[in-house]
């Protein structure tokens, strides 16, 4: 029984023992083929990264790939702008230019791996250059990718037309950078047929045209030329070459386009200002030597909600026709709806002084024939520019050298002046054919 219960105590105390011992041999066993696995495994992973470390070096050492999207452009007329798509591997990019395709290219600019466009300013306006790009990369360049592009001429601005004293046409511009010459074209029309007719030399800003003939209108424009690169064409300007004795009239319907004038009534004083001119025209082309032009024919207006510039547009224009008379065909209007007549605002210009005058009140009499009040011919000098006159069409068409004034004919917001003559088409055709009778009287014309 003693000896029973010795082996129980000792399989009681030394079994765990045994277990323990068994179980660390077995597990050291195991822990070292994971070792083992894992060293293999750090070794593979090592080995792999030596073999990405070649490859690496294999390719930084090889050409980066071209630049792509290469274009070029003119940015202005000294500037050619540059422009590509970025690489993800640049360090940078290096432009050559030349005047050649094939060869003789010189090193102009840089730019850095965040850059994809170069400014070229040191170009000459009109020349050819020609353009190659490389991508940079560990001092390694690609191949190079090329594109040419070249400059134009600004275009001619400032062209204007005047009669010379022997009836010439004679034109001046504003000189334009680096132009080297200027061309001159000329058309009956103004929206086409232009042929060349003159190539002028750098330095000349200006050209008298004598291959003209009396009553015709002469349309011209211009363009620069640079190292045989042509600008844009200039905007035309038109003269109308006087036909002996033939007097010229331009008949200027106030206000249109954005610019209603005044409204009273269901009346709109731009509407019936151009129907009163047109029958002026009408009533005054019956007569001998006289040609008649109007500023617009339509709702229009020269320049929109600038009325300053739109007055001198007018005044040009009528100034190309050679007028000999600039007249603005008016309606006046009052807060006081008893306020009514015709009436003339003529220039203090003392050149155009009595002209005004004695024009003006032959206007009010044949205004006064048909009813209406005859008020008078005022001369009103402007408030800030002394000498000068206070209404800027009249102001306008007299700095033009022309004889201007405005024919009030009666008022828009008078219910007596509608009923007289504004109510119907019959009345406002008497209106013009006054303005028109007036006219030709005083200037001795004959049907």
């Amino acid at each position: 029984m003693k000896n029973q219960r010795d082996n129980e105590k000792v399989l009681r105390y030394y079994l765990p023992v045994i277990l323990f011992v068994f179980t660390m041999f077995f597990w050291g066993s195991s822990k070292k083929g994971t070792v083992l696995a894992a060293s293999a495994e750090v070794l593979e992973t090592t080995s792999s990264a030596i073999a990405s470390t070649d490859s690496t070096t294999v390719q930084e050492n090889q050409k980066p790939d071209p630049v792509a999207g290469l274009k070029a452009s003119a940015y202005s007329y000294r500037k050619i702008r540059l422009t590509w798509n970025l690489s993800a591997y640049a360090d940078g990019y290096y432009i050559y230019r030349s005047e050649t395709k094939t060869g003789g290219y010189v090193l102009v600019g840089k730019a850095g791996p965040a850059s994809n466009r170069f400014m070229d300013r040191t170009v000459v306006t009109g020349k050819l250059y020609y353009y190659r790009v490389r991508v940079v990369k560990n001092g390694i360049k690609s191949a190079a990718m090329r594109i040419s592009c070249k400059t134009k001429p600004q275009k001619v601005k400032g062209l204007g037309t005047s009669l010379t004293s022997k009836n010439k046409a004679r034109l001046t511009w504003t000189a334009v950078p680096n132009a080297q010459q200027y061309v001159v074209y000329r058309s009956l029309t103004q929206t086409g047929g232009y042929k060349k007719i003159k190539t002028i030399s750098s330095g000349k800003t200006y050209y008298t045209n004598a291959s003209v003939k009396p009553g015709i209108t002469y349309y011209y424009r211009v363009r620069a030329v640079s190292n045989g690169t042509a600008g844009k064409v200039s905007k035309s300007s038109s003269i109308s070459i006087p036909d002996g004795n033939k007097i010229v009239i331009v008949f200027d319907p106030g206000h249109g386009g954005w610019d209603s004038g005044a409204c009273y009534f269901g009346y709109k004083e731009e509407d019936l200002n151009l129907e009163i001119a047109k029958y002026a025209k009408e009533e005054l082309e019956k007569y001998q030597n006289v040609s008649v032009y109007l500023t617009r024919t339509t709702d229009w207006t020269f320049c929109n909600e600038d009325k300053a510039k739109d007055f001198k547009l007018r005044a040009e224009f009528a100034k190309s026709k050679n007028a000999n008379a600039f007249i603005s065909i008016h309606l006046n209007a009052s807060e006081n709806q008893s306020a009514n007549g015709a009436e003339i605002y003529a220039s203090v210009n003392q050149k155009f002084y009595t002209q005004g005058e004695v024009l003006g009140n032959l206007i009010l009499n044949q205004l006064s024939k048909l009813g209406i009040a005859k008020r008078e011919v005022v001369h009103r000098m402007s408030g800030t520019n002394p000498g000068q006159d206070y209404y800027g069409i009249v102001r306008n068409g007299v700095a033009n050298d022309m004889l201007s004034m405005i024919i009030e004919h009666c008022f828009i917001s008078s219910p007596l002046d509608i009923s007289k003559v504004l109510s119907t088409t019959a009345g406002r055709r008497k209106l013009g054919q006054a303005d028109a009778t007036a006219i030709a009287e005083y200037y001795k014309l004959s049907k």
